[in-house]
């Protein structure tokens, strides 16, 4: 079944081999006529484009070098998702990413009309860090999981709170 609309999350900083990757597999689905919807860190050349940094700051919830959280790129894919029509989305994530993805994205985009959420990934977990990522925790595995773990583990309101910068 082919998509409405490919949702890629970045892994990592712009310009790192992971989201290098990420922006290759999007842009085969571009070629296909599937819109994608990206962040600034995953740039993608070839079709339909839509980025979560462009949407959020036309919504003022978002200035120029604040970082983009998981969460705030589900906010973003939601405020045209239904007005688009989009309602099989296929997910584009790391596979360490893949599991909160599925869940941020499955908790905001509650919807009678979405037909199903896939997740699409390939290539094996470690050759996903780089140590020349500007984001500490993609730079190797310890990092990643010593923050995905409590990000995980929190309670669905506080992770909200903490994604919306509520925090400091």
């Amino acid at each position: 079944m082919k998509p409405d609309v490919v949702l890629v999350f970045a892994f990592g900083s712009k310009g790192v081999a992971p989201n290098a990757r990420l922006s290759h597999k999007a842009e085969v689905f571009g070629k296909m006529g599937v819109p994608v919807f990206s962040q600034w860190d995953v740039p993608v050349d070839n079709g339909t484009v839509f980025f979560a940094e462009d949407i959020l700051r036309m919504k003022g919830e978002w200035q120029k070098g604040r970082r983009i959280a998981t969460l705030d790129v589900v906010r973003a894919f939601e405020y045209i998702a239904w007005d688009k029509g989009w309602r099989r989305v296929l997910i584009l994530a790391a596979p360490q990413h893949l599991k909160r993805c599925l869940r941020d994205a499955r908790k905001r985009l509650l919807h009678p009309y979405l037909a199903q959420v896939n997740a699409y990934h390939w290539t094996l977990a470690w050759r996903w860090y780089d140590p020349s990522s500007a984001q500490w925790f993609t730079r190797g595995p310890l990092r990643w999981w010593l923050r995905e773990m409590f990000l995980r583990l929190l309670p669905w309101g506080l992770y909200v709170r903490l994604a919306k910068g509520k925090f400091g």
